[in-house]
């Protein structure tokens, strides 16, 4: 799984797994935003960045990783942290699956979007901010 975080005037964080080209195509969507971005490499990672970082201003997790925590898990942990919870979280999937999807609106996310991320998807994802 590879984790995204991103930050400008109200920064962002997310995880998730679209293509390599993908993400460095959306990252510098997100630069033309004046937007800056970090990788980290686990959703134990993005907590510890999220703990140590207060500017952080949208979450997008994958559901599915390849081992370890869910993003659902991020997302829920998230959601029980009164220094994080004011944080809105957008979830990430290869699945359209209707029960997953309100599964995670119900847990508390912003959104939903189906994986590989697009470039049309930028200005939604910068609405959440």
């Amino acid at each position: 799984m590879e984790v995204l975080m991103w930050s400008s005037l109200q920064p962002i964080a997310f995880p998730e797994t679209s293509e390599k080209d993908d993400i460095m195509d959306i990252t510098a969507d997100l630069d033309s935003e004046k937007t800056r971005s970090t990788a980290v490499s686990s959703v134990e990672e993005a907590l510890n960045f999220l703990d140590a970082e207060n500017d952080v201003n949208l979450i997008l997790a994958d559901y599915f990783t390849d081992g370890g925590m869910r993003g659902y898990d991020l997302l829920t942990k998230v959601k029980e942290s009164s220094k994080l919870k004011h944080i809105p979280m957008v979830i990430t999937c290869t699945e359209d699956d209707p029960d997953l999807i309100k599964k995670c609106m119900e847990g508390g996310a912003k959104g939903f979007f189906l994986t590989p991320l697009k470039f049309e998807d930028v200005p939604t994802l910068l609405s959440f901010i």
